[in-house]
């Protein structure tokens, strides 16, 4: 070490002092006081919590010279405005048991102090009960001005010149426009959770959002996401969950979609996170997210929101329970989309089985996609899941807030590519994906019935004999109760470690089983992908859904198609492969009148 790194280096000694109430602040401040949106988030959390119905935010060079926000809320008295700058003084605890149970957005007593020791702060307010506002500047969080002042009833709070006295914390802000940008998106996100507030914004004195009063959460947020987005709605015993979530089509490939909150709070929570993926069962690649939002309104005694200094984290008391809800609670909503029936409580239901038939003996394949009466189902299929679920059979079409749709109802017209079936419907025009829409059906009638049997085997003239790696046998011995559930009949051979395949289900070719079992039981897990009992069936009914389902170049008759129709209109969540793909699109009269310029 050279002689000027020893002599910048501070030797530590065992003496104790108490730090100087400057050096305490800016600590704080590093805590709490990031950037602008830091600062926003702040002075809006303490807006709301003064009854404000109409807050304004305004950035002039991205925040890095003012911030300000203006509400009309309840105001400070002026005997109390100065006492709002002293660390750890709130008007929102008054003993240990209102820190058990916060209600409110800002809590914490540190805001305003720490951003005004790393800036200059004017704060002007007025209550209803006093004709004069108070006025107070504070900067590097000393009190250099205070006064009576003429001003509306609520508070304005300008914050200038932020960490112009931490120059080191300030070369760390993003560019004026980045700094804008994060501000709008947060304020567009986080006015979903106060559809009653007026939220507005303005940028170097151009107003670039303005968030007008919604009747709910679920306004807001339609009037924020597409319309390609579900609702979700579910109440228990100690929570409710309500939350719009988009078709598995709309993934993306980062969490940055997907927002959630907690009791009027945007948190950030990895498990629930989880949970909403797990609620998308074999939909969602590995790396896709789903978009949309969730809230969840629990008990305040069961959540402890003092966790993290920037208040985006929480704490549940039962976090489990918390995880099953939410997940249930998508998996629920997606069951329930586009159903065209009301299960009744209680209903146990399992379709008929419905193949593609096919010759096996011929190289070309012919589908007949017709009931199969003589393998209609015996028994009720009971959906094999983790013993905590919920019961589909409880869903209610009229909880996700649509019509039901019966794709019965839609007139064929043709075929598109040897793939699409192209139909019409009340002046839109739809074309659905025939593989896609057979796979879903199977898929759940797979899923429902694995862990009852219920799926028939056909017995083959001559056993498939499938030679396997002695790695892949401990896999296979994993999945052999989901391989007996679907209809196949398989024993082991370890003197040639092989597998003898003497049944198999009958809506499979047997061309397609080598490929299928292989694949099956050489499947390597994925880093980062749930591996709970629902996953691991989910995609053993997904592949075997795919291998059974009927393949591009196949050109059906209309009584096919209608049987096709008829089948999706009795099964759950018919909008959406088990991969995610859409099963249809649809297009109004007016775009398709667009293309040919009929609408001029």
């Amino acid at each position: 070490m050279t002689s000027t790194a020893r002599a910048k280096t501070k030797r530590v000694t065992g003496e104790i002092q108490v730090l100087d109430r400057h050096l305490i602040n800016q600590i704080a401040a590093g805590e709490i006081v990031e950037s602008p949106i830091s600062v926003v988030r702040e002075l809006v959390d303490n807006a709301l919590d003064s009854g404000a119905d109409d807050i304004q935010v305004r950035l002039e060079n991205g925040g890095h010279k003012l911030i300000a926000v203006s509400d009309n809320g309840s105001g400070i008295a002026s005997k109390f405005v100065e006492l709002a700058f002293l660390r750890h003084a709130t008007s929102k605890l008054t003993c240990l048991e209102d820190l058990m149970s916060i209600s409110t957005q800002g809590f914490r007593g540190e805001a305003l102090p720490s951003i005004a020791s790393v800036s200059t702060v004017q704060f002007s307010t007025r209550s209803s009960e006093e004709e004069a506002g108070s006025r107070i500047i504070v900067s590097a969080g000393e009190v250099t001005s205070r006064g009576a002042v003429s001003c509306p009833r609520g508070t304005t709070v300008e914050v200038r010149n932020l960490f112009f006295n931490v120059p080191a914390r300030k070369k760390f802000l993003k560019t004026e426009r980045g700094e804008s940008l994060k501000v709008k998106t947060w304020l567009r996100k986080f006015s979903i959770l106060w559809p009653h507030v007026r939220f507005r914004l303005s940028v170097d004195g151009k107003e670039v959002l303005n968030l007008v009063r919604e009747d709910s959460m679920l306004a807001r947020g339609k009037s924020i996401f597409s319309s390609d987005f579900f609702e979700v709605k579910a109440s228990f015993d100690s929570l409710s969950i309500i939350g719009l979530i988009g078709h598995p089509a709309q993934a993306a490939l980062n969490r940055s979609q997907l927002l959630l909150f907690a009791n009027k709070r945007m948190i950030n929570d990895r498990s629930l996170i989880v949970a909403v993926r797990d609620g998308f069962d074999s939909m969602l690649k590995p790396g896709e997210y789903p978009a949309g939002f969730l809230s969840i309104e629990i008990d305040p005694r069961l959540i402890d929101v003092n966790v993290h200094p920037q208040k985006s984290e929480v704490r549940f008391t039962d976090t489990e329970s918390v995880f099953r809800a939410v997940r249930n609670s998508v998996r629920n909503a997606l069951s329930s989309v586009k159903l065209s029936y009301t299960q009744s409580k209680g209903a146990a239901y399992v379709p008929r089985a419905i193949k593609w038939s096919q010759s096996v003996n011929e190289e070309k394949h012919s589908f007949n996609f017709l009931p199969a009466s003589s393998r209609e189902l015996s028994e009720a299929g009971e959906r094999f899941s983790d013993a905590d679920e919920l019961n589909p059979s409880e869903l209610s079409q009229a909880s996700n807030g649509q019509e039901p749709f019966c794709f019965s109802e839609l007139k064929y017209i043709g075929q598109l590519f040897s793939c699409y079936l192209v139909c019409e419907k009340d002046s839109k025009m739809y074309i659905v994906d025939m593989h896609a829409a057979h796979e879903r059906y199977n898929f759940n009638l797979i899923r429902n019935s694995l862990n009852s049997s219920a799926i028939p085997s056909q017995r083959l003239m001559f056993p498939l004999i499938l030679s396997i790696e002695e790695e892949h046998l401990d896999r296979f011995r994993s999945l052999h109760k989901f391989f007996h559930g679907a209809g196949f009949i398989i024993e082991e051979d370890l003197s040639s470690m092989s597998l003898c395949v003497s049944g198999i289900p009958g809506f499979v070719s047997q061309s397609k089983i080598s490929s299928f079992i292989l694949d099956a039981i050489s499947e390597d897990s994925v880093p980062g992908v749930s591996t709970s009992l629902s996953y691991i069936v989910d995609q053993f009914a997904a592949r075997l859904a795919c291998h059974g389902s009927v393949r591009s170049g196949y050109v059906p008759n209309r009584e096919e198609v209608y049987a096709l129709f008829k089948s999706l209109d009795s099964t759950e969540f018919s909008s959406a492969c088990p991969h995610g793909r859409p099963v249809l699109v649809s297009f109004s009269e007016a775009q398709v009148q667009r293309w040919f310029g009929r609408d001029r």
